[in-house]
């Protein structure tokens, strides 16, 4: 199963496992935290966002989602922590499509990935 295939050392739920709850930053810049883990965090896109997340040395997951369906024209920026990586760059990940929801899987290393 999928969780036989962690070759890394991070830890993994098996499929069917994962309980999501939705919450909303209150200010921006927004700071994920490690209680954001499992959460969907709507982001209002009345005005373009930063979300800057936490170092992926905590293996967690949080989804991020365009909660005022705007964010082609207001951009949520997804910033990484110091150098980690998203999606294999050490750069800004910009969502710019209205109504996306994207998860953010960190290795517990230093890496995130998108799915």
């Amino acid at each position: 199963g999928l969780a036989d295939q962690n070759k890394s050392g991070s830890s993994l739920k098996s499929p069917g496992t994962v309980e999501l709850t939705v919450d909303a930053p209150a200010a921006y810049p927004y700071t994920v935290t490690s209680g954001d883990s499992e959460v969907v965090l709507v982001i209002d896109t009345s005005s373009a966002r930063t979300i800057n997340l936490p170092a992926a040395t905590t293996a967690m997951t949080v989804v991020i989602k365009d909660g005022a369906q705007s964010a082609q024209d207001n951009n949520i920026t997804i910033a990484p922590n110091g150098s980690d990586t998203i999606d294999g760059a050490n750069s800004n990940y910009v969502i710019n499509t209205n109504n996306a929801a994207l998860w953010f899987i960190s290795d517990g290393v230093s890496s995130w990935y998108i799915i």
